[in-house]
């Protein structure tokens, strides 16, 4: 999955992001239902052969569909000297008012100056060690964040849940293909309804909140497959329904925060000058855990049984909503020429790696930032709190005089 593309506006930035993740899960619903229609209508050996000209030919007329009409980024379009497509892009498309895009565009050519287009230039061939190496704290937090909020996604279990959702099932007695495909054509509507929901609210309730509901939830949710999967003393039909119910609540709670999020924090926490490697990171750090819960799914359960295969993943969930409250700031409502202002309003720094940095207590002891300034979390920010009262450094908005240092 290729990293999402520069995200809209900061104040529906959530609700257009999360359009991605919707579509991912329309994707997923549509191959349920044309899985469940070649299962109950195509003869068993020829399933294949129509699955796979329906999984080869769907995506390729999509993507070349949405070639045709998709705008040109328009971060890229000023920084190439052609601003007046990137105005046109914005009022057009993005329904910005002329003077706010003017602004905007504005904002982007102090961001990319001659010379930051030239460091930019020259850090094209830097390794993510030089990154994640970087003495501006400012940026190992908004890796780190970034990294976090991918690495979060796997540690659901979404993956392994869905690899071994068949076996799940048949374990509880439900051994017809055509009626287990029946139920995942339900678990697709719920993954869909949750994601529709996450649009709605993640601009108006912010990105932590629902994050923190849908780990916890997560986490509950698969204590609770545990459970029901273990609880022998059961009806089957009692246990099956339970199963489901719990499974669907899963899904639905993963997708109101884990699913769309993961792409959303990233897309939104990381400086201009650093986006393409940092967002690379992120999406590495999801694709490599992806990688490794898929691979050994299969030789956890049937080495722990179904019971602690669910209980293990429920506690990789709690873990994922513990690191989420205690080290996730929530960037809702910035702008990408803000959002270093911001990172370094968190640590304090003056994007040097000074001793202005406020060193403080960690739960979990992160070298890449010493621990989260509590009070700055929690406090509102405006443009100039935090670096303004720690006499620090900050980066000139365009036009304006840069503070005295």
């Amino acid at each position: 999955r290729p990293p999402p593309a520069p995200p809209p506006p900061a104040g529906v930035r959530g609700y257009y992001v999360t359009w991605s993740e919707i579509g991912i899960c329309v994707g997923n619903l549509a191959a349920y239902l044309v899985s469940w229609i070649v299962t109950t209508t195509v003869p068993y050996a020829a399933r294949w052969r129509v699955l796979s000209l329906a999984a080869a030919a769907s995506p390729v007329a999509l993507l070349v569909a949405v070639a045709l009409v998709l705008p040109e980024s328009p971060r890229w379009l000023v920084v190439n000297d052609r601003a007046d497509e990137a105005l046109a892009v914005m009022t057009r498309d993005l329904a910005l008012a002329p003077t706010e895009a003017r602004d905007l565009v504005d904002d982007i050519r102090h961001d990319f100056s001659l010379e930051a287009a030239d460091k930019l230039r020259a850090d094209r061939g830097a390794t993510w060690l030089a990154l994640l190496a970087t003495p501006d704290k400012a940026i190992r937090l908004m890796v780190a964040v970034g990294a976090g909020a991918a690495l979060a996604q796997q540690l659901s279990g979404i993956q392994a849940i869905l690899v071994e959702y068949e076996f799940a099932v048949e374990a509880l007695g439900v051994t017809a293909s055509a009626v287990s495909t029946a139920f995942l054509v339900g678990l697709g509507f719920a993954k869909l309804a949750g994601a529709l929901l996450a649009a709605a609210l993640l601009d108006r309730l912010g990105r932590k909140s629902l994050l923190l509901t849908s780990a916890t939830g997560c986490s509950l949710g698969l204590a609770t497959l545990g459970l029901v999967v273990g609880a022998a003393s059961l009806a089957a039909t009692s246990r099956r329904a339970l199963f489901f119910a719990a499974l669907y609540a899963y899904v639905f709670l993963f997708e109101i925060g884990l699913g769309p999020c993961c792409w959303l924090v990233p897309s939104e926490v990381f400086y201009n000058k650093d986006r393409m490697r940092a967002m690379g990171l992120a999406t590495t750090t999801n694709l490599a855990a992806s990688t490794l819960i898929t691979g050994t799914a299969y030789l956890l359960q049937s080495s722990l049984g179904w019971p602690a295969f669910f209980f293990v993943f429920a506690s990789t969930a709690a873990l994922a909503a513990l690191g989420i409250a205690l080290y996730l700031p929530d960037a809702t409502g910035k702008s990408l020429e803000d959002v270093y202002d911001f990172f370094q309003e968190l640590t304090l720094d003056d994007g040097g790696g000074g001793d202005d940095f406020r060193a403080l207590p960690s739960v979990a002891g992160w070298w890449w930032w010493p621990g989260p300034d509590h009070a700055a979390l929690a406090a509102p920010l405006t443009s100039d709190t935090g670096a303004a009262a720690a006499g620090t450094r900050r980066r000139p908005r365009y036009g304006a005089a840069a503070p005295a240092a």
